[in-house]
């Protein structure tokens, strides 16, 4: 069995970092999709893949509206 985390981003600079690390160790795998983020969540998930290499995975989807947000989520 495996365990696997999601979630949407968008303008987590702040955070980001922290949230990931206090998870990743009890995770096989974390994905993290930014909703066009304008600040540096995306420079931050890259940093964040080079450190945790096989268990993160970046998407940049783009802005996303509420309608589009709910389908990228259920993705």
């Amino acid at each position: 069995m495996s365990i696997w985390g999601h979630t949407l981003v968008k303008n987590e600079e702040r955070y980001l970092w922290f949230a990931v690390t206090s998870v990743i160790k009890h995770l096989d795998k974390l994905l993290l999709w930014d909703t066009g983020s304008s600040d540096n969540t995306v420079k931050i998930a890259e940093e964040l893949q080079k450190r945790y290499p096989d268990k993160i995975g970046i998407k940049e989807v783009g802005e996303v509206d509420i309608s589009k947000y709910t389908k990228v989520r259920q993705e």
